[in-house]
């Protein structure tokens, strides 16, 4: 499934579908505010806060 994902100074993250059908798959509340964009790495998103760095990525396999 393709999303967009959009994030705010204050710390939330919305996901929604990028189909006909508006949806929106994805919402969270982060413990701070972004301050940079994200960064695309090897099916991975990165995020950078005001305190923390994320990396959020796919399921694995095994």
């Amino acid at each position: 499934m393709n999303n967009l994902y959009f994030f705010s100074e204050e710390g939330d993250g919305t996901g929604i579908s990028a189909a006909l059908e508006f949806r929106v798959p994805a919402n969270h509340k982060f413990d701070s505010g972004f301050v940079a964009w994200l960064a695309v790495a090897v099916e991975a998103l990165l995020l950078r806060t005001e305190a923390y760095l994320y990396d959020l990525a796919g399921p694995t396999e095994n």
